[in-house]
């Protein structure tokens, strides 16, 4: 076929446009399934319509040799190479990412219906239409716009992601089909039609070990169940890696490192049991040990023979077709779908297709992880509705068994003037075994006769008797002698909780009279060994003789340990630490310095109360504020810090391993690192400072394919990201090395 040349703004397209591009060097067309769908244009630039070829044009071209010709928009050209111009046009149907969709909501919908409807609400005006034969029904919630194309496939919740099927784009109309293609017995083999073949086993996606992890937010409390503080910890296995495959079979170990945090609910316990339950769910449900495996054919279109003409029909080929490939020089004896095909127009022949595994579509990853995800929270509710189900299926047994059941025996004891009811399982109250006994006292049930004992009962006093209960919501008064197992104890509707490890949280105060919180040998005792209202903390358990005290005014530890004084004695400095023994000494009885924590400010004060350290009671310094942060483990000092000595970093060789070169990625990492000059913002005095920037000295990492376990010259534990400066001297080191070999050389060359 000769293509057809049309302009941007064309509406019919059954004439010859603006003319016929008979002076096309080549015409290619190649489709994937669900995927690219684009032309390529080879144009000399003698031609007789190449002025009038240019960015938004529509090109007419037939895709393959059973689909009628499709309009593809001209996107962008070459440069001219000995006269010739590549232009690169897209399907008509890419027109559709240009159409916006606001939001859309549909219940129980078939996908043609769900594609008429988004095309309908976009409140741009065009010419698409919709087509499917599936008839499954789905519920399509869209609540923020996306464009018609990702409305259609690519993005979550799209038609291809919740509906599936195969795509084929036809002009205007877009149409889902259940199989697009047919398997018509077509053989592809040597000696008969194939003239080439390739096939690749890709292990870029095949496995041998997964690594799995997850990272938790473990909380710290203080006495009254209040969060002091949080840090997070990262859960891993045991082995640190399950085996999938022995490396020997792709000639090297290749792990998947895998983050399982969004998989857990908040509430959820991250334990190493319950990621390793992930992991191998994760496993099964996804091929991490098979390589991909795909034939790339080139072979005579027999259809296109005279000796064929009679079955050309059956031996034809189109994108999503099921064919066999026989080539037994490379071992290739395959069926599978036509995936990608490569068509020349103006020959009208394939110049190659593709049969295989078909590579994840955008629409086919988000639809697998959505699946998967899908599976896991219903499994995480399953879980934490069993005991819901348990009782459930205990009240549907007792029903049963109540309203299902056929014979015993009712007897009213005695029978004129009864005292009470019995039901039993034979009729005389001698020979009974399994007896329900009401009378005025209340209901029982013995299973060793009329005389008992009685071990389930309902007394009329309102006592309740039985060795197992299941119950819904139980409301009580008051619950005395009671063991809770399997579960957590919610009281004051969240105000008090333990839950199934053992862990107690209170919100407001936790008060106690009297008592004792431990055991013999670790107690805390409440009103003994010291005044009222004292805390005692075993003998000599913290500090000097007497332990742990709290009393009304102070806090002690020994004899000469640490004591908080009265605020009444410093007023303004609640928080006095004071020591005998120590290197901090308080206001009285001495002129050294004290410290106040107030915050995260420490302060040092002298005897007068002045903000201010002394060094032998002349050279006076301003001390800048500290902020310790133990969460995250680090000090952070504000202000300029001055040192008379350089400081020196350990860095002797006893006290390492793994000692190696540099490889070029830490060379690539300068390469990829660009020096600024800043102000910080902190800074009133606008000084300008130079440096790098830890966001940029990330993307560079990444870039050089550097992990922060590979190289630690960033720091993003803290509530700011921080830059270890000596780390980048080595690389910078390796960098200038590097040159000087290079310039050596040249220099070597040149004489």
């Amino acid at each position: 076929m000769i293509p057809v040349l049309y302009a941007k703004d064309a509406a019919a397209f059954d004439n010859n446009g603006i003319g016929l591009l008979k002076d096309a060097v080549s015409c290619i067309v190649t489709e994937e399934r669900n995927g690219e769908y684009t032309c390529t244009l080879q144009y000399p630039m003698t031609g007789n319509w190449f002025s009038n070829i240019g960015e938004g044009c529509l090109i007419k071209a037939k895709p393959n040799d059973t689909a009628d010709p499709q309009l593809f928009r001209i996107k962008k050209s070459s440069k001219p190479i000995n006269g010739i111009v590549t232009f690169t046009a897209q399907h008509i149907s890419y027109d559709l990412s240009g159409y916006p969709l606001i939001s859309l909501s549909l219940t129980d919908s078939t996908a043609s219906a769900a594609m008429t409807a988004g095309f309908s609400a976009s409140p741009l005006s065009h010419d698409f239409t919709a087509w499917s034969d599936k008839t499954a029904l789905e519920n399509i919630n869209i609540p923020a716009p996306r464009s018609l194309r990702n409305f259609i496939g690519g993005q979550q919740g799209s038609i291809l992601d919740l509906y599936g099927g195969e795509l084929e784009f036809d002009n205007f109309t877009v149409k889902l089909h259940v199989n697009r293609g047919a398997d018509n017995g077509v053989i592809i083999a040597y000696g008969k039609n194939l003239t080439d073949a390739k096939q690749e086993r890709n292990i870029e996606a095949c496995y041998t070990h997964l690594c799995p992890y997850a990272i938790k937010t473990v909380s710290t409390y203080n006495a009254a169940g209040e969060i002091t503080s949080q840090h997070e910890e990262t859960v891993k296995l045991t082995e640190n890696v399950i085996t999938l495959l022995n490396p020997e079979n792709i000639g090297h170990s290749r792990a998947l490192i895998v983050d399982f945090t969004d998989d857990f609910d908040d509430d959820a316990d991250i334990t190493e049991a319950n990621l390793r339950t992930k992991a191998n769910t994760y496993i099964s449900s996804h091929e991490l040990t098979a390589p991909e495996v795909n034939i790339t054919c080139s072979f005579v279109q027999l259809w296109n023979t005279p000796e064929y003409k009679d079955i050309a029909v059956l031996e034809r080929v189109k994108l999503c077709d099921t064919v066999t490939v026989r080539f037994s020089a490379l071992g290739i004896d395959a069926k599978a779908k036509v995936i990608k095909t490569v068509y020349d127009v103006l020959n009208e022949r394939y110049t190659s297709i593709q049969i295989g595994s078909a590579r994840a579509s955008l629409a086919d990853t988000v639809s697998q992880i959505n699946k998967k995800l899908d599976e896991e929270k219903k499994a995480e509710k399953d879980n934490k509705n069993a005991a819901f189900v348990d009782l459930n299926n205990a009240i549907i047994d007792a029903t049963n068994k109540i309203t299902g059941n056929s014979g015993g025996f009712v007897v009213l004891s005695p029978p004129n003037n009864p005292e009470e009811i019995l039901i039993m399982d034979t009729a005389s109250k001698a020979t009974a075994v399994n007896v329900w006994r009401w009378n005025s006292a209340g209901l029982g049930y013995s299973s060793t006769g009329y005389n008992g004992q009685y071990g389930i009962a309902i007394t009329a006093s309102g006592e309740i008797v039985a060795d197992y209960i299941k119950t819904g919501t139980l409301s009580a008064i008051s619950v005395s002698g009671c063991t809770i197992t399997g579960g957590t104890l919610n009281i004051g509707n969240g105000k008090f909780t333990v839950d199934a490890n053992g862990n107690a949280h209170a919100e407001g105060y936790v008060k106690a009279m009297s008592g004792v919180f431990g055991d013999s040998d670790h107690n805390f005792t409440i009103g003994a060994n010291g005044s009222t209202a004292s805390l005692y903390c075993g003998t000599n358990s913290l500090g000097g003789t007497g332990g742990l005290g709290i009393t009304s005014n102070n806090v002690y530890i020994g004899t000469d340990g640490l004591s908080y004084t009265s605020p009444s004695t410093n007023p303004g400095y609640a928080t006095i630490i004071r020591s005998n023994v120590g290197i901090f000494r308080g206001k009285t009885g001495n002129d050294h310095c004290q410290i106040a924590i107030r915050g995260r400010e420490i302060s040092f004060f002298n005897s007068g109360g002045t903000d201010i350290s002394t060094v032998n009671d002349a050279t006076v310094y301003e001390i800048a504020s500290i902020e310790l942060d133990y969460g995250a483990n680090y000090v952070k000092l504000y202000g300029d810090w001055r040192s008379e000595h350089p400081i020196t970093v350990d860095s002797d060789e006893r006290a390492k391993n793994s000692i190696d070169a540099l490889d070029c990625r830490y060379i690539r990492l300068i390469d990829n690192l660009t020096p600024r000059r800043f102000r910080y913002k902190s800074d009133k005095t606008g000084t300008i400072h130079t440096g790098f920037i830890a966001q940029e000295l990330d993307e560079a990492m990444k870039t050089a394919n550097l992990s922060a376990g590979e190289f630690a010259a960033l720091d993003k534990s803290g509530k700011t990201w921080g830059i270890r400066y000596e780390e980048l001297i080595a690389p910078m080191l390796a960098k200038i090395k590097t040159l000087d070999t290079r310039i050596r050389a040249l220099e070597a060359e040149r004489g």
